[in-house]
């Protein structure tokens, strides 16, 4: 939620100033295919502003730029020098075929186009560039695509030789460019590749049956055996090259390439028949005789698997995942297009989906009638079938499915799940766990079995863990996340990183549940006789699989050390609204309004540009003004409104004041407006609308200091007269994305205790801050959370997942009770939090991204906070390295140099162990693999 500083254009009234702002790229969870929103009506490139382009160069369209790998690799431009003309002819000066500018300033150039990237509606890059607001320069997360003739060509010319050349290579005649809708023009099936080309395209159509391709959206392909409905529109409409091939051209938004696809006889050979169809799954299982899980899954395979076993009915689902069985077992049919995910072990061919199953039979000449009687899902009809095969057969069937029922012990898998330390996902690790060399799914369901437990989990390959219940916030994932063979490598996943692939057994349940939270209450003495307020910032970008119950349990954990609110972060995907209504409704239905809740509008990614931008805040604040978990002012019982960013944005208006004033306080409800702007402070006393300030930057060092309080005081001095000041608190900062990615790589200084020492800052200067924000609970790009690891990280697994933080949550209260009461409170039980890096910050490593900037600053030490009641003495290690401290009651910071291994902390009082804490799963080492500079956070006992 952070970038380095650059130079921005601010529209201060009338005047123009330079002040410091900051690039922010949003992280977010990228949208699928079927979740993206495209324009049914795009602008037309011809209806752009007059631009004058090099010889050959042509608009492509508006494209997203918010994957794990950049739309254009090469940044050359990111200055107020930017527009399209300057932009594309730096990009043809350095001999690029692509280029494009974004986000007002930005120009970025490449030879191809990032595995991520796709088309996007045209309305979405609406940002004015800042050399001519005649152009526009993409938006936040989106660029304004161009690219060379050699690319774009004559949409018609290119359309014809393209589809010729590509006929002859798969087998497929062009048949032109069609509107698409939601009810698909095909289909039957559906697929999406990073990679595609129209060959590609035709020959996965062909191969799975179909007499008609269509590729869309340059990634998309779609697979029918007839157009139905779409009208035939100009090939000019068809003008969004293919992700694979730059000289192709895959359909457009809406648009669809129609190509004929020679139906192959590979598929029905494979299998000796056609699918019978693709059924919705349940934890019940369509198919739940047996199940295996195979990397290296074709649809052949499985049907062998089944087939050896005597079973009638095949399926594959997720990719990865097998079943078998002799009916099926409930489950309704679905449109085929929802069975997508490519194969593990054959990416032309595709296995099931997200709890979608494609069923196969095991032996069709025989069952016809088995086939038949599928669709209407009678198990009477498929199991007369199969007796009607062979007396012998179906007993050796109903004997071979005990037998592997008995084998899985009764567990049927159940998905593939998040964990994370606290809470565990199931809370019990069998005995023997971790197996570095002979763990399977079997073995681990009968250790689960033995104690009784109706749930199985293996993880990273080695582990077993047992319970009776899976807790309810852990969240199911992508079946394609459980990616790790088991230790004994019998082509089995036992799980991944932090990821839990479970298995169920019936018979073992006992019916308890595993409750997402108690009722958190928040005690009397967080309370603040002056009414300051902490709350903390929440990326509702990162909560795309949040439920009902993850907001609660969330929320619950904030309320426990004092936290009074969270600032939602609102960007643009269409999803977040859902999401933000399920939290109001938790925190005042289930914690009965004792938790808030407050927008921060994120216009780094918001349309901030135009009126409209500006009425979905205010519909917005509108909607929540009046319910009873909006947070509001102590003293005026304003609604709290918040951004982040926003300096320059000016809605359509004619000044940022102007557009501001429109958009919060223009007849709209009392609202006490305090945004972070990124500007020098000596400007926002040019924006009368705001009511105050918020330092976002105060919660770290910008140099190679401890954090003070500096930057807050030239903050004050120039927002003295405004009612209202609030300032932030961080714990860390590192982000680790690689040139082909958001190209973020550095770290802020987190040495010298930083969260306790800032948390010290506010607490003297109490008097003078009215909100502290805590940044963040959950970016986890940016290595600043506090709050559990979630399942939607916006690709920064690499150095979030296994570095809990809530270590860092559990002191966080003691130091909120002082903020708000002005006074340290007593300690009255003994704890320790300690937190390091996993290596030195020197440690060579094979990691393509290098060190990241700013690396120099930080030193490599084990760091320790400890709250003891009475004194004593604390022996902490780092591996080899240890160092002996005596105590005083309080609280103690202390630090020893870090060393390969294990680190510990031991209090002894009166010649008596007190604890002695060692947390389990990290060690420290001096040989990493890839760089990691964020915080391994733990508090014990």
């Amino acid at each position: 939620m952070i970038a380095q500083p650059i130079s921005l254009l601010l529209f201060l009234g009338s005047a123009l100033a330079f002040g410091q702002g900051h690039q922010h790229r949003h992280h977010r969870r990228a949208t699928s295919y079927n979740r993206l929103e495209r324009d049914s009506n795009p602008t037309s490139p011809a209806k752009r502003a007059a631009i004058s382009l090099p010889s050959g160069w042509a608009y492509v369209g508006c494209w997203s730029d918010l994957g794990s790998a950049r739309t254009l690799s090469k940044q050359v431009l990111n200055d107020n020098t930017v527009s399209v003309n300057s932009c594309i002819a730096a990009c043809e000066k350095a001999g690029y075929i692509y280029g494009g500018p974004e986000y007002n300033h930005e120009c970025w150039c490449g030879n191809s186009l990032g595995s991520q990237s796709k088309s996007i509606p045209e309305s979405t890059c609406n940002m004015k560039c800042a050399a001519d607001s005649s152009q526009i320069c993409g938006a936040g997360n989106a660029i304004s695509l161009y690219a060379k003739s050699s690319v774009t060509q004559s949409a018609t010319s290119t359309t014809t030789t393209s589809a010729q050349s590509t006929s002859t290579q798969a087998g497929g005649t062009y048949v032109g460019c069609y509107v698409d809708s939601s009810t698909r023009l095909l289909n039957g099936a559906a697929i999406t590749a990073s990679t595609l080309t129209i060959s590609q395209c035709v020959s996965r159509c062909g191969a799975m049956g179909f007499s008609f391709a269509g590729a869309e959206a340059g990634k998309e392909c779609y697979c029918g055996n007839s157009i139905s409905g779409g009208s035939k529109v100009a090939d000019t409409q068809c003008s969004t090259v293919c992700a694979g091939d730059a000289n192709q051209k895959c359909g457009g938004g809406w648009r669809l390439s129609v190509y004929t696809s020679s139906p192959s006889s590979s598929q029905t050979s494979r299998y000796n028949n056609v699918p019978l169809g693709c059924y919705a799954d349940s934890s019940n299982r369509v198919l739940g005789s047996f199940t295996t899980k195979m990397s290296n899954l074709t649809p052949q395979l499985c049907v062998d698997k089944c087939s050896s076993l005597n079973y009638a009915l095949a399926g594959v689902e997720a990719g990865i995942e097998c079943y078998c069985a002799n009916a099926l077992n409930g489950g309704s049919k679905v449109s085929d297009t929802e069975c997508s995910y490519l194969c593990g072990g054959d990416s032309d061919q595709t296995c099931g989906g997200n709890w979608r199953l494609r069923v196969y039979n095991t032996n069709p000449q025989t069952a016809t009638s088995t086939s038949a009687t599928s669709t209407s899902t009678s198990s009477a009809s498929s199991t007369s079938t199969t007796a009607s095969t062979s007396t012998s057969t179906s007993a050796t069937s109903t004997s071979t499915s005990s037998a592997a029922t008995s084998t899985a012990s009764g567990y049927v898998s159940y998905g593939c799940y998040s964990d994370q330390n606290s809470p565990r996902s199931l809370p019990t690790q069998a005995s023997g766990s971790p197996d570095l060399t002979a763990q399977t799914v079997a073995a681990c369901n009968a250790k689960c079995a033995a104690l009784g437990k109706p749930y199985a989990g293996t993880q990273a390959g080695t582990e077993c863990w047992c319970g009776d219940c899976v807790n309810a916030i852990s969240q199911k994932v992508g079946d394609g996340e459980c990616n790790l063979e088991c230790s004994k490598k019998n082509g089995e996943m036992c799980g991944g990183s932090w990821r839990l692939s479970v298995q169920y057994n019936k018979d073992l349940d006992k019916g308890i549940s595993c409750a997402a939270s108690t009722n958190p209450t928040l005690p009397s003495d967080y309370t603040s006789p002056d009414g300051k307020l902490v709350v903390a910032h929440f990326m509702v970008g990162n909560a795309y699989s949040f439920t009902k119950d993850t907001w609660k349990y969330e929320m619950g954990l904030a309320l426990e050390q004092g936290i009074d609110a969270f600032a939602l972060n609102l960007g643009s995907d269409w999803w977040q609204e859902p999401r933000i209504q399920d939290a109001y409704d938790v925190a005042r239905d289930q914690l009965q309004s004792k938790f808030k809740l407050f927008f921060s509008f994120d216009v780094t990614v918001m349309d901030c540009w135009s009126q409209a931008g500006a009425d979905r805040m205010r519909s917005l604040i509108n909607k929540y003004a009046n319910h009873a978990a909006q947070l509001r002012d102590t003293k005026t019982n304003k609604i709290i409104v918040s951004t982040f960013g926003g300096e320059a944005c000016t809605f359509g208006r004619g000044s940022p004041n102007a557009g501001w004033n429109y958009a919060i306080k223009e007849n709209m409800p009392p609202t006490l407006f305090l945004p972070s702007f990124f500007s020098d402070p000596i400007y926002l006393g040019n924006f009368p609308c705001t009511d105050g300030d918020f330092h976002w930057n105060g919660g770290w060092t910008l140099g190679n200091f401890p954090v003070n309080w500096d930057a807050d005081a030239r903050h004050k001095q120039y927002t003295a007269s405004k009612p209202q000041y609030m300032t932030s608190v961080s714990p860390w900062f590192f982000t680790h994305y690689g040139p082909n990615s958001w190209n973020k790589n550095w770290i802020y200084r987190g040495d010298d205790h930083h969260y306790a020492r800032r948390w010290e800052d506010l607490v003297a200067h109490r008097s003078e801050v009215d909100i502290v924000q805590i940044v963040t609970w959950n970016d986890y790009g940016e290595s600043s959370y506090i709050g559990p690891i979630g399942v939607d990280q916006p690709n920064s697994q690499q150095w979030v997942n296994g570095f809990d933080h809530q270590g860092w949550l559990s002191m966080t209260g003691y130091y909120v009770k002082a903020f708000k009461q002005g006074q340290y409170p007593a300690v009255t039980a003994d704890k320790v939090v300690l937190w390091t890096r996993p290596h030195g910050k020197d440690d060579g490593s094979g990691d393509y991204v290098p060190r990241p900037t700013n690396y120099i600053w930080t030193t490599d030490n084990l760091w320790c906070v400890l709250f003891a009641k009475e004194a004593g003495t604390l022996q902490l290690c780092s591996g080899s390295s240890c160092a002996t401290f005596q105590v005083s009651s309080g609280v103690n910071k202390l630090k020893v140099a870090s060393a390969p291994g294990k680190i510990s902390a031991k209090l002894t009082r009166n010649g008596a162990e007190v604890f002695n804490f060692s947390p389990a799963g990290f060690s420290y080492t001096n040989s990493p693999s890839n760089y990691n500079f964020n915080a391994f956070v733990a508090a014990g006992p």
